[in-house]
């Protein structure tokens, strides 16, 4: 399901145009992000997004409801970024991404986290924002 306006709206009103954004699930919502101006790097699990919107894409399969760490973790550690929007994988455990990548590689970047009235993203959610300023707007949310 692609991000909502209100949700994009939100980014755009924290994070100016031109700025980089690591998101994990890639849909319609990347192609607006795009159009907004944003350079998006996106991890993604359908091969049938990747390389839709733009030609930063890893295609990474699940594995055990996350994606293949191995090849997140090369594919993120050339990138600099802005911004991290958690949306994917579209099944499984989104909060896998934080024995990926560790909890310092979410510190000191804006996070986006969608889907947060799910158990398990709210779960997530609550995780990466101990001891941070958060916006929870009960469907998605954003970490300061």
């Amino acid at each position: 399901m692609k991000i909502s306006d209100s949700f994009f709206n939100l980014i755009i009103e924290h994070l100016e145009k031109g700025k980089t954004i690591l998101e994990f699930g890639s849909g319609d919502g990347t192609r607006k992000l795009i159009s907004y101006g944003y350079k998006v790097y996106s991890v993604e699990q359908n091969e049938n997004y990747c390389n839709l919107h733009h030609d930063n894409y890893l295609h990474a399969e699940l594995n055990d409801g996350w994606y293949n760490n191995n090849k997140v973790v090369d594919f993120v550690g050339g990138i600099t970024y802005d911004a991290i929007l958690i949306d994917g994988p579209a099944s499984g455990d989104r909060r896998k991404i934080i024995d990926c990548l560790g909890k310092p590689f979410f510190e000191n970047v804006l996070l986006f986290v969608d889907d947060i009235e799910r158990k398990n993203d709210r779960k997530l959610f609550d995780t990466l924002k101990q001891g941070r300023k958060h916006k929870d707007f009960g469907t998605y949310g954003m970490i300061i």
